[in-house]
């Protein structure tokens, strides 16, 4: 468990959501933005769709493969 906490830490995710088929690693943000990586497992993500948890509105997607990607929101 040590192990798995260093890890989190050593990342700089502030914060993890998971809903319906999307996993959200958020890894900073501020009052109405955030960027992070998210992945879906059920389809293709697409600029102006919103993520949880504060269903800010996607504004950039880099695609990373297997269905990850480096989001920016607003």
């Amino acid at each position: 468990m040590v192990e798995l906490r260093n890890r989190l830490e050593k990342s700089n995710i502030i914060s993890l959501q998971s809903e319906e088929d999307l996993l959200v690693l958020t890894v900073d943000g501020f009052v109405d933005n955030e960027y992070g990586y998210v992945r879906s497992t059920g389809k293709k993500l697409k600029i102006g769709e919103s993520i949880p948890p504060y269903g800010f509105r996607i504004v950039r997607l880099i695609p990373m493969g297997d269905g990850w990607y480096f989001f920016y929101s607003t």
